[in-house]
């Protein structure tokens, strides 16, 4: 069954505010499955509401994060301080200090 644009874009939009579910669409519209996600998605798409598993596009150096392990080795106490690239998972930088709270570790892998 052929629906206009418009129809199409009402059974979206009843879909999204959940008036119906994608099987009620299914046996009131006659439609596949594939072809209830598609009304859905096209509706979406038109009201500019950002689609499910939609991950932002990053670039390089947009998001770096740093983490702080702790550890004992042989007796002595270390801090290793990393920084990474989340567009890439690249290890960016990295300090190491054997006193404990040793804030340079993060200053010194900035550098």
């Amino acid at each position: 069954m052929k629906h206009s644009l418009e129809e199409r874009m009402d059974i979206g939009r009843r879909m999204y505010l959940h008036e119906i579910t994608y099987k009620e669409a299914m046996e009131i519209y006659g439609l596949s499955e594939s072809c209830a996600h598609k009304y859905m998605t096209d509706y979406k798409k038109a009201q500019g509401i950002p689609l499910a598993n939609t991950v932002p596009k990053m670039k390089n150096l947009q998001c770096v994060v740093s983490d702080m392990t702790a550890f004992h080795l042989k007796g002595s106490y270390y801090e290793l301080t990393l920084f990474m690239d989340l567009w890439n998972n690249e290890i960016l930088s990295y300090s190491l200090s054997s006193r404990k709270g040793d804030s340079m570790t993060y200053i010194h892998g900035l550098a």
